[in-house]
């Protein structure tokens, strides 16, 4: 019991030392603004909000980055990810999907047009995930 409350002890101000140093979002929006000719900026601009990318905010930030950034390799994948964050975002048009049903016959989401679609997504490594599907 000890050697356990030492090994907490010990961890948890490296934790609280992890946490500490995550920037803020104004912190972030300082060093883009500071870097804006560096294209690693495009990496700080992801960090923004990277479990919900609000694509109007980050297309903001991209643009005020150099010319020189936007037109890189880094910048053009970025903005292929700004368009396809911006066309699948709530109230936008589902994009076509097409999926085999259990027999392997092919359909896709439009032929579904007027009905209401539930569409699951799963990972197939998160077995929580799969058992919930297989129990549907």
């Amino acid at each position: 019991m000890k050697k356990l409350i030492l090994i907490i002890s010990l961890l948890f101000p490296m934790g609280m030392m992890a946490q500490s140093q995550k920037p803020s979002k104004e912190e972030l929006i300082k060093q883009i603004e500071a870097n804006s000719r560096n294209p690693e900026a495009i990496q700080l601009i992801q960090r923004l909000n990277p479990y919900d990318p609000d694509y109007k905010e980050m297309r903001t930030y991209f643009n005020k980055l150099h010319k020189s950034v936007r037109k890189s390799t880094k910048g053009k994948i970025f903005e292929q990810y700004l368009k396809a964050l911006e066309n699948t975002s709530v109230g936008k048009k589902a994009p076509g999907i097409t999926q085999f049903d259990v027999s392997g016959e092919p359909y896709s989401l439009q032929d579904l047009k007027g009905k209401y679609v539930l569409i699951d997504f799963w990972a197939s490594w998160c077995p929580p995930c799969r058992r919930k599907t297989l129990n549907w």
